[in-house]
């Protein structure tokens, strides 16, 4: 196991991931010929390091072209807005299942995820600590458990 993956702050961001994971995989159970709306925020999560991906190579050059516009758009603040088909879909829920960011991209999604974790959470005692938190990601590939 993986100590970055598995702990408090890292959880508590990776439900953005599975949030709309489990929106891609309803759609493909559900819906033969729909076509699903996601903006870049919704797409750059399913690309955390999570338990789903960890184990997955680093994204392909190939992916990369795929990924890097919305990770981009993402980090930026921006929205672009995408029109999936069941084929989109699928190709999104492999990447985000089989396949992961390297360390340093994780790091970058995963403190803007943070952040945002944040700044909605009205419990002071519950919000991530950044310090700790950027230890954890550095933490994902190097300490197991």
């Amino acid at each position: 196991m993986y100590f970055g993956i598995y702990s408090f702050y890292y959880t508590e961001i990776a439900k953005y991931k599975k949030f709309v994971r489990n929106q891609l995989i309803l759609m493909l159970r559900n819906e033969e010929n729909r076509t699903v709306t996601f903006d870049s925020d919704g797409l750059a999560r399913l690309l955390l390091v999570d338990a789903d991906n960890i184990g997955g190579e680093c994204y392909t050059e190939e992916d990369y072209a795929v990924i890097n516009p919305i990770l981009d758009a993402f980090l930026a603040g921006e929205s672009l807005t995408y029109t999936l088909s069941r084929e989109d879909a699928q190709m999104f829920l492999d990447l985000a299942m089989k396949r992961r960011l390297d360390i340093e991209q994780n790091e970058k999604l995963a403190v803007k995820l943070a952040e945002y974790y944040n700044e909605n959470q009205q419990n002071e005692l519950l919000r991530i600590d950044m310090n700790i938190f950027r230890e954890v990601c550095k933490s994902i590939d190097q300490s197991k458990i």
